[in-house]
């Protein structure tokens, strides 16, 4: 028994499958993500565990190193451990590569080749790179960096596994690290900063990644990217996913159709930044645009991949992105207007979803929301939206939460909605925009929606509750799948009515959709307050459960 238990703790094949065994036990719930959101930690209990295991045999240790130094989030266990580049008096780590000390303290030895195939040993282990948030004094002086770099011993490249790199650091070291190892480079995100110094380091960054990167995929940019910064990243073509901030007023900003080039995209997510000092020869805001949109309808565009856009700030932005950018092959579109310099603008909004959408009939999810002004006197491209939304025939997902001047928009965009049979999330709240406010659709509209929306699971808009139909809706029973309808009342507008009539409602709405589990109401169209009568869903239950007990008598009797 005990040999055959040696076999297997001295199969390096065996031994690594328990570990990795061993590390998704460690990490629940990463499912073995490769995105940038956060990186993949093990606890420390668990490292402790991998720690002890590395002292079992020579397959345990390579098994457990692999693990323990898949992720490093330091560079010091390389630069200050692995390399003994200085000793003290005792004979103990000086680690003059982290911390900066007295410069007589050093031996000014270079690492030994039997240093660095040790390093090499470790780094060809790691594969994800965390140089974030680094303790001050870090890095490496230039001079010292330079010492360290002509030793004829250094492996290159550096870091032969790394696939994923944050970088928030701008020291000497972790900048110095970040260019070695582009060329291996999968995703990077870089979040430096605004100070002078992080943009020289962001400039010159993009730069070499751009001259050496080979199978980069996915960028993102956490903060402000300056224009010439973004010139290098938009010469990757291999990038698939793009995430970058850009500012607005600037004039010599590269023109959007720049993005164009990345012949590989299939995400982009853009968020305009207004942080950009505005001085006395600023530009000013973005010009009112052409209102025309037959010309950026019927561009061609390179992109054949991109199938995610994701697009925060002003509408004006947001008309020169869809206008220059616009593929036809989306399948998800979400776009958060930001309030513009001048409420103008915001008559550019439904000709933004006009673009998209009748370029991308294709489209699964459409989600637009923003930020209403206190006047919005332009009707401009309505129709042009309405048209284009009836022609989206595989729409799963329909969200807009931007302002119209048409009053009765919600009783057409309800109309519209069931042309879509494959809508799955349906959601209408255009902000009040005239002193009349919204025309809001009759409640025999869900009758409608019940016929030709079969795959509909949640409903969010506002009903007029002044005529409720005391007959039964339909005359055979419904076998909808509805779960989740959300109710929009304004303050003061439902007492009269809906108050007497919730247990008529309640069984008007178990009637067209049996599976409904949750009805919540929202008071007032701004707050979203939680509350409202509250007791519809209450009759609901009662009425599915009295149902439920009669079809079980039945079925007992038939029996």
């Amino acid at each position: 028994m005990r040999e055959s238990a040696g076999r297997v703790l001295n199969n390096a094949d065996l031994t690594a499958i328990i570990l990795s065994n061993l590390k998704e036990m460690a990490t629940p719930g990463t499912g073995g993500s490769e995105r940038l959101d956060a990186p993949q930690t093990i606890p420390a209990p668990w490292k402790r565990t991998f720690a002890r295991l590395a002292r079992t045999n020579r397959s345990m240790f390579h098994a457990s190193i692999h693990v323990l130094w898949e992720t490093m989030t330091s560079l010091e266990p390389f630069f200050g451990t692995l390399l003994s580049a200085d000793l003290d008096e005792k004979g103990a780590f000086v680690q003059p590569l982290l911390i900066r000390v007295i410069r007589q303290t050093y031996n000014c030895e270079q690492p030994t080749e039997k240093d660095w195939e040790r390093f090499k040993l470790y780094s060809g282990r790691t594969k994800v790179l965390v140089l974030d948030e680094l303790p001050q004094p870090s890095g490496v002086s230039p001079e010292w960096l330079t010492y360290l770099v002509t030793s004829k011993h250094m492996p290159n490249p550096l870091f032969p596994a790394v696939k994923r790199l944050f970088l928030s650091s701008t020291d000497n070291l972790s900048l110095y690290v970040a260019s070695c190892v582009a060329p291996s480079l999968q995703a990077i995100r870089l979040s430096l900063g605004n100070t002078p110094e992080a943009k020289v380091a962001c400039h010159a960054l993009a730069a070499s990644i751009s001259q050496n990167a080979r199978g980069l995929t996915e960028f993102r940019f956490m903060s402000p990217i300056e224009p010439k910064s973004l010139k290098h990243i938009l010469n990757i073509r291999t990038i698939t996913y793009l995430r970058i901030q850009v500012y607005a007023w600037v004039h010599k900003f590269p023109t959007l159709s720049a993005l164009n080039g990345l012949l590989s995209l299939r995400q982009l997510v853009i968020t305009e930044n207004w942080g950009w000092p505005i001085t006395e020869t600023s530009s000013g805001p973005y010009p009112l645009p052409s209102l025309d949109i037959e010309g950026p309808i019927a561009r061609e565009s390179p992109l054949k991949h991109l199938e995610s856009i994701q697009v925060y700030g002003g509408v004006v932005f947001q008309f020169q992105l869809a206008s220059a950018v616009s593929p036809r092959s989306l399948k998800e579109l979400r776009l958060l207007f930001m309030e513009d310099e001048s409420n103008e603008g915001m008559c550019l909004v439904p000709l933004v979803l006009a673009i998209y959408a009748s370029r991308n009939t294709d489209l699964q999810v459409l989600r637009a929301s923003g930020i209403c002004p206190y006047e919005y006197r332009s009707a401009e491209g309505t129709r042009a939206l309405l048209a284009a939304v009836a022609g989206l025939h595989a729409l799963r997902t329909l969200h807009l939460e931007i302002p119209f001047f048409s009053p009765s928009i919600l009783e057409e965009l309800l109309l519209i909605a069931q042309q879509l049979p494959e809508l799955e999330f349906l959601l209408l709240q255009p902000p009040m925009l005239t002193s009349g406010g919204l025309v809001l659709p009759r409640l025999n509209t869900l009758e409608g929606i019940a016929k030709s929306n079969p795959r509909l699971r949640v409903l969010e808009t506002q009903f007029d509750f002044s005529h409720m139909h005391e007959n039964h809706p339909i005359d055979c029973y419904s076998n909808h799948n509805l779960e989740k309808m959300v109710i929009h009342l304004e303050e003061g507008h439902f007492d009269e009515f809906y108050l007497p009539n919730e247990q008529q409602f309640a069984k008007y709405l178990d009637r067209l959709f049996p599976r409904l589990k949750v009805v919540e109401e929202l008071i007032g169209a701004t707050t979203g307050q939680k509350g409202g009568p509250g007791n519809v869903q209450k009759y609901l239950h009662f009425f599915q459960d009295a149902r439920a007990r009669m079809a079980r008598e039945s079925s007992r009797y038939v029996a």
